[in-house]
């Protein structure tokens, strides 16, 4: 079984042959000269029965441990993860000072409401995503992108666009079409 596609596998980390072969291709990887290494869906790392297995413990001592590797071996090198959610909430991921883990992650959100407000011309929700990143401490970087290989998951914050009469399923729909050329504007 696998968390997304079937050739999309989850590892088992409770094997610790596991982490040591994706530290292995980790450093092989470093040593060929690259600067980011991108960690995909860092909250369903770690596999636990009876759990949603997102978020879990596990989770942050994974990341910790390729962050304190990195930092011995490949100090140059940083960790990009990907946490779909809002970056209010990715937050936990950087760590702490004390224990740092990521460096950065994109920021999926901007990208959604980037597409959202090309679609609707009304540019309120990017914004007010814009002022929440900018409220957040300097420190943590997020990685600004219009696409990438994963379907364009429209989470957007339809609590506040609802008093704006906008409502949830026919937006997505709206949205859908649009991009797929069955509607314009």
């Amino acid at each position: 079984m696998t968390t997304f596609y079937p050739y999309q596998w989850d590892l088992n980390y409770r094997n610790p042959r596991v982490f040591n072969e994706m530290i292995y291709n980790f450093l092989y990887l470093t040593n060929q000269g690259i600067d980011i290494v991108r960690i995909d869906a860092v909250p369903y790392i770690w596999k636990e029965l009876g759990t949603t297995c997102r978020n879990l413990k596990q989770v942050y001592t994974i990341v910790r441990m390729m962050r304190m590797i990195a930092e011995i071996v490949c100090p140059g090198v940083l960790l990009l993860g990907e946490v779909v959610m809002e970056p209010e909430k990715v937050v936990p991921y950087f760590g702490t000072v004390e224990k740092p883990e990521c460096h950065m992650f994109y920021n999926v959100t901007t990208m959604a409401t980037t597409w959202n407000s090309i679609a609707t011309g009304d540019i309120r929700l990017l914004k007010k995503q814009m002022d929440i990143v900018n409220q957040l401490p300097k420190q943590y970087v997020f990685l600004n992108y219009l696409r990438c290989h994963d379907d364009i998951g429209w989470g957007l914050d339809y609590e506040t666009m609802r008093p704006w009469g906008i409502k949830e399923i026919p937006h997505k729909r709206y949205l859908n079409d649009y991009f797929t050329g069955k509607s314009r504007i």
